[in-house]
């Protein structure tokens, strides 16, 4: 698992952490993005998944994967703004699978 953080002077605001998959190198798996109480809204959750959408595209996936809570509107919201379809998993009403195609560069 990697992880980056967004900060402001010394004080960590947010973090993403992310894993490429093993069973399917071409996929990149967003574990956790949270950001802290009074940081939100600032566009720290935004720029942290950008940055792993880079970090993934330079890694050679293809896309990055985020598991969230179907009622966690702010999230799903944030990945469909960068470009993620979202779609359900079998076997998981819980939870919605949000997807951002990585764009390959040449």
């Amino acid at each position: 698992v990697e992880a980056l953080g967004s900060w402001v002077g010394s004080q960590l605001c947010g973090v993403v952490a992310w894993r490429i998959d093993e069973a399917s190198p071409t996929l990149c798996r967003s574990i956790l993005l949270a950001v802290a109480n009074g940081h939100r809204r600032r566009g720290h959750g935004r720029r942290l998944k950008r940055e792993l959408v880079e970090l993934a595209r330079r890694a050679g996936a293809v896309a990055v994967v985020s598991e969230v809570h179907r009622d966690n509107d702010p999230m799903i919201d944030l990945n469909v703004s960068l470009g993620a379809t979202v779609g359900r998993i079998d076997g998981d009403p819980d939870h919605v699978l949000c997807v951002i195609a990585v764009q390959t560069s040449g």
